[in-house]
């Protein structure tokens, strides 16, 4: 009699990522998107930025940068959720659960918004994901700041640590000013060229102020959560990401 006997042999293959890699990775593409973004918006005649229109959303909101913007930001976006979330399993073994850890991939989905919704062609979409990027990664870091201060997380850089403390106090205050600053533009643009202006190039001078003080308070915002992001380097250095990649198959 013939038997044919088969069995199930399954092949395991482990792959592990750095956490301190992964970081590296969404701090490289967050800069290289920027880098490219503004420099195709000063050479490129499609729609170059002029002073003091140096917004982040101008950099990205036309042809071709803004294909670059969407191809780019939004898997820095992802990734910077990835390290939201590894920072958070990370606190899990040597403190209690930061609560409020959901705010950093939330404000990285309004990122993603921003990117996909050019203030061109859909303004109202990409302001309103502009605001859950700025106010959810706001409210993150000073709930990551505070939950390693009332629990004496244990650092390995001072300097880091000092860092992030600094960066949830000033990212507030510039979302703060941004937002004292915001009202009067959007009046001063409604109104058009109001009667107290003799000339319409003094309408120009008067709302370049404003413009000009918005657009350094982004750009200073992004650099606070860029360093926020950067600090954690040392920590995340002692993350592993590891996965059992199986293959099952049967053989006679």
């Amino acid at each position: 009699m013939l038997h044919d006997e088969s069995r199930l042999e399954v092949h395991v293959h482990p792959l592990a990522l750095r956490g301190d890699a992964v970081l590296a990775a969404f701090l490289s593409v967050g800069v290289l998107t920027f880098v490219v973004t503004y420099s195709l918006s000063w050479t490129v005649e499609t729609r170059r930025l002029t002073l003091p229109y140096l917004f982040l959303s101008e950099a990205i909101d036309e042809a071709p940068s803004s294909c670059v913007g969407s191809f780019l930001l939004s898997p820095a976006c992802a990734l910077m959720a990835l390290v939201v979330l590894l920072r958070k399993e990370q606190l899990a073994y040597v403190s209690p659960p930061l609560r409020l850890w959901w705010l950093g991939p939330v404000g990285a989905l309004g990122g993603h918004g921003v990117a996909s919704f050019q203030v061109h062609n859909a303004p109202i979409a990409h302001y309103a994901f502009a605001g859950v990027f700025f106010g959810a990664l706001t409210f993150y870091v000073m709930a990551s700041a505070w939950h390693e201060r009332a629990h004496s997380v244990p650092v390995r850089s001072e300097l880091c640590s000092a860092v992030r403390a600094t960066s949830a106090i000033v990212a507030p205050l510039l979302v703060l000013g941004a937002t004292a600053i915001a009202p009067p533009l959007a009046l001063a643009i409604a109104a058009g060229e109001p009667v107290e202006f003799e000339e319409p190039r003094d309408f120009a001078a008067h709302t370049a102020v404003f413009f000009g003080a918005l657009a350094v308070l982004e750009v200073a915002f992004i650099l606070a959560m860029a360093a926020h992001f950067a600090s954690l380097l040392p920590e995340l250095r002692g993350v592993i990401i590891a996965f059992n990649i199986t293959r099952a198959g049967e053989r006679c």
